[in-house]
């Protein structure tokens, strides 16, 4: 049995959502600004709006690998502090160390760049770069106090 409509212009068209125009207002608004424990909630109701989470939830994930992060860089600092001083050339080393850092925040922002893209995996972008520091600067502590 086919069931007929009509067709016509209507001037009112409801339809039952829990959607408001402040929540559409509020999905617009950069992760950074809203609190972090806040953001899963938000994801789910963005993800059933339809609207794309990809900046939120990279943003959730980079924020939980902060400490990971963090774990990494102290290391290494420790990868150039074990080194003995009596060798000279500890201003090297300290520039070396301080240019290091900085490449690995630059791999680490390219990395967040890739994932908002979404050329790799959300959680591949905001946890391989912290995982690889830390890595990277326990091989290099062992190799160094091994050697």
């Amino acid at each position: 049995m086919q069931e007929t409509s009509d067709i016509g212009q209507f001037d009112d068209l409801r339809i039952p959502t829990d959607l408001t125009s402040d929540k559409i207002i509020e999905s617009f608004v950069s992760p950074e600004r809203m609190s972090i424990w806040k953001i899963p909630a938000f994801v789910r109701q963005l993800d059933q709006s339809g609207f794309s989470t990809v900046r939120h939830r990279l943003f959730f994930q980079a924020q939980l690998s902060v400490p990971l992060m963090l774990a990494g860089m102290v290391m290494l600092g420790a990868v150039f502090a074990v080194r003995p001083s009596r060798f000279g050339q500890a201003g090297v080393l300290a520039l070396v160390a301080v240019l290091s850092g900085f490449v690995l925040f630059a791999l680490k922002n390219v990395a967040e760049s890739l994932g908002e893209a979404q050329e790799v995996p959300v959680m591949m972008a905001a946890w391989a770069p912290p995982v690889a520091i830390l890595l990277m600067t326990l091989a290099m502590i062992l190799h160094f106090e091994d050697g």
